[in-house]
């Protein structure tokens, strides 16, 4: 009786010991971020609507400046209401969102895609838009991001890091070669690897390593459409 309870009870504390091991791997793994293919799922179930609100995102044009003459506290009285506001154009864009499981929608000045975007005549073409300040245009070639979820958590054990998972619209089809995400043309400059490309951005199946602070890490699921995850650390 004696080794039987004393088995019992060497096997009710590895147990307890494997259970709580799982529960600190769960917990020190990921906490905060959905994972992969819930994001996909989500996108593939909404994305008519996602699409829609990336239309009207791109084509929004804001106000830009007043009149030659017109005091800006005259222009901003002449404005109507949520001018600024792109989510405001159409009655039914905040219940999109809502159905859609958008937490919002932001471009990225940072690389800019028009069409044939690695071509010489493309760079020339950009140039003359950034020069001629033709932000509609420029607004219409930039990335869009997609917000679905606030920032989480990436953990392996040993760092903790604060990071965000969303979608990632490029209006061109980039090329991916080497594991990477190859940017446009510029005047002066052959185009450049910018983004890495991942078979799977959850951590447990692959951790990015390294991950420099601030790095953006893609995985695409479409030609136009990547999920991307960014260190905030």
């Amino acid at each position: 009786m004696t080794s039987r309870k004393l088995f019992l009870g060497l096997a009710l504390l590895a147990g307890i010991a494997l259970s709580a091991a799982l529960a600190f791997y769960l917990v020190m793994i990921h906490t905060g971020l959905p994972s992969d293919e819930e994001m996909i799922a989500d996108f593939r179930a909404h994305k008519a609507d996602i699409e829609e609100l990336v239309w009207r995102y791109r084509t929004y044009s804001p106000p830009r400046e007043p009149k030659s003459g017109e005091t800006r506290e005259e222009w901003l009285k002449r404005l109507p209401p949520n001018a600024f506001n792109w989510t405001k154009q159409h009655a039914d864009t905040p219940e999109l969102m809502r159905k859609a499981g958008v937490h919002g929608i932001i471009h990225s000045s940072h690389t800019r895609w028009l069409p044939d975007p690695y071509s010489e005549e493309s760079a020339k073409k950009l140039a003359g838009l950034v020069k001629n300040r033709e932000f509609d245009a420029l607004r219409w070639h930039s990335v869009v991001i997609v917000k679905f979820s606030p920032m989480g958590n990436y953990d392996d054990g040993i760092r903790h890091i604060p990071a965000c998972k969303d979608f990632y619209f490029i209006p061109e089809i980039p090329r991916i070669e080497g594991g990477w995400i190859i940017g446009p043309a510029r005047r002066n400059s052959p185009p450049s690897r910018y983004g890495r490309i991942l078979p799977s951005l959850d951590p447990f199946d692959r951790f990015p390593h390294p991950w420099r602070a601030f790095e953006c890490v893609y995985r695409q699921i479409e030609p136009h459409w990547f999920l991307r995850m960014c260190n905030g650390n």
